[in-house]
């Protein structure tokens, strides 16, 4: 994937990195899921959607619902 990426001068290899970490991240491996999708349970569209997002209260409501959906996911995936 780096290869395709990296222009002919093969000097900016270090830039393209982190670009092919994220499409490779994206992808969905042999459990029918991407790694993002693994871990956060959802697959990001852009690196912006990976930083956390402040806020003043750090209560979330959803919480045990999202914890049952991640466990879920994880049992599906767990070979």
């Amino acid at each position: 994937m780096l290869r395709s990426l990296v222009s002919k001068s093969l000097k900016d290899w270090d830039l393209k990195l982190p670009h092919a970490k994220f499409a490779y991240n994206r992808s969905p491996a042999y459990t029918k899921h991407s790694p993002f999708e693994c871990v956060y349970g959802i697959n990001h569209l852009t690196p912006l959607d990976l930083l956390p997002i402040l806020t003043k209260s750090r209560v979330s409501f959803e919480a045990e619902t999202r914890a049952k959906e991640m466990k879920k996911l994880h049992e599906q995936i767990k070979v």
